[in-house]
């Protein structure tokens, strides 16, 4: 089986790490895996860690859109072009496209349904309800029919798109997002844990008797950290011995 992954990000963040595993899981299972994403600078690093799993690696350079006007001349058709040579070129058995924003890929999506190529499509971040256009919402919804299967990340995903895409819940997936745990603390004993706990504690200014609030994940707005910044006033009036930890990089 051969096995084509696709998405469109120029940042190598939670949606690309996910997508790294399912390559993986692909070569583990005996399958010719490709994949096929836009070579940026922030890319370069996971373009490395995909080939040296054994995944043949193809330069797709669809830069995120933001869909919300049909600019079918300056970017639909030159990017359903570039997905259709890519697809005639590798002839996957299967496409598996991760959707980091509600509005990107479609063009991928749609030029997948027209070539009725098996395809999964994975929305990784779909935080509300969206309003498409009758036309784009009609393209969506017969692409979806076209051998599609569109998963979740999470209930709450699961509501958003049937919504936005007025397709029932039903009929779609839902998959969560896992972390697989480093096997060197897989055998660790409940002793060797809490001093663990109180070694780090003792790093980063945690007394033992605090009560740990963790947040772990990329510093940007989108991760909703605002909201975190409002209740940590209430919080710490009620406990006095709450810490927040955020564990992360970015920009904000």
């Amino acid at each position: 089986m051969k096995l084509l992954i696709i998405f469109p990000s120029e940042i190598r963040s939670g949606a690309e790490e996910y997508a790294l595993t399912i390559g993986k899981a692909g070569i583990n299972q005996g399958w010719e895996v490709n994949a096929a994403f836009p070579q940026t600078e922030k890319t370069i690093s996971l373009i490395k860690d995909f080939q040296e799993i054994g995944v043949t690696y193809h330069p797709l350079d669809i830069a995120p859109v933001d869909g919300k006007r049909l600019k079918l001349f300056r970017e639909h058709i030159p990017h359903c072009y570039r997905t259709f040579s890519l697809l005639e070129k590798v002839k996957p058995d299967v496409v598996h496209l991760t959707v980091p924003w509600p509005f990107w890929c479609f063009d991928t999506l749609v030029t997948c349904a027209v070539l009725n190529i098996p395809t999964v499509v994975v929305f990784q971040l779909f935080p509300g309800y969206y309003h498409y256009s009758k036309l784009r919402l009609k393209a969506y919804q017969w692409a979806y029919n076209r051998k599609q299967k569109w998963i979740a990340i999470s209930n709450n995903n699961r509501h958003f798109i049937s919504e936005s895409f007025k397709i029932p819940q039903e009929e779609l997936s839902v998959i969560y997002n896992g972390a697989k745990p480093s096997s060197e603390f897989l055998n660790y004993s409940p002793e060797d844990t809490v001093n663990l706990r109180h070694q780090v504690g003792q790093e980063i200014g945690i007394c033992p008797n605090d009560i740990i609030l963790l947040t772990v994940g990329r510093l940007h707005s989108q991760k909703g950290y605002q909201d975190l910044v409002e209740v940590i006033s209430p919080i710490i009036q009620e406990f006095s011995h709450a810490k927040f930890v955020w564990v992360g990089e970015g920009d904000k």
